[in-house]
């Protein structure tokens, strides 16, 4: 049979969605819950994805034992990222700058 997985390029929606869809099903629907941990498990370990697997556990963990607040880290490294493209452009920038003015 086929089965749906809900799954993005973008870690922390991907982690949002594991995490709040473990903690709804945990709470309202356990045999769903059951069901949707072999559900990702085998579509996980058959693309022998086995760090997207522990990635899932982890917030499958967070959901059950409602741990909220961890995407924090996400966004920390996404604002780290984009400040540190950023100065390597501007560092870029004014060395091309300076010796194009310097040689011509």
């Amino acid at each position: 049979t086929r089965f749906k997985v809900n799954f993005q390029n973008n870690n922390l929606k991907n982690y949002c969605d594991m995490r709040n869809q473990a903690y709804i099903l945990y709470k309202y629907n356990r045999k769903m819950a059951i069901k949707s941990f072999i559900k990702y498990t085998l579509f996980f370990l058959s693309r022998l994805n086995f760090r997207g697997f522990l990635f899932y556990v982890n917030a499958l963990y967070d959901g059950i034992f409602v741990f909220w607040c961890k995407e924090k880290r996400y966004f920390l490294f996404i604002k780290f990222l984009g400040l540190l493209i950023f100065i390597v452009n501007s560092v870029y920038q004014f060395f091309y700058i300076f010796f194009i003015s310097y040689f011509f």
